[in-house]
């Protein structure tokens, strides 16, 4: 059962750039490019990449995709990257795909202290 489940997901994985609004699987895959299975998180790094790279932002904007979930994948992409213990291509990807979600969904500007 556990090798099923483990099978599924890496399928699900490989198929996720290419899902109706794959970008809802851009924080999942974080969270698995940034485990310790030695089949999963390479696979659902290349994921992350692949949808990360492809995303347009005229096609969030006519699809009306909210930022702020853009903006948490990014977050969560950017701890993969900076995790030590997570191996090395993998760190390399995450920070690409980090980096390209930074540029779709920038982080609102900061309110003026008055």
């Amino acid at each position: 059962a556990a090798e099923t489940a483990r099978a599924e997901r890496w399928a699900a994985a490989r198929v996720a750039p290419w899902i109706d609004a794959p970008e809802r699987a851009l924080a999942p895959l974080a969270a698995i490019a940034g485990g310790d299975d030695p089949l999963l998180a390479p696979v659902a790094a290349e994921a992350g990449w692949a949808i990360a790279s492809r995303l347009e932002p005229g096609d969030l904007a006519a699809r009306e995709v909210p930022l702020a979930p853009l903006r948490e994948a990014r977050g969560a992409w950017a701890a993969v990257a900076a995790d030590e213990s997570a191996r090395a291509d993998l760190r390399r990807l995450a920070a690409f795909t980090a980096d390209a979600l930074g540029q779709l969904a920038p982080e609102p500007a900061a309110e003026p202290a008055e």
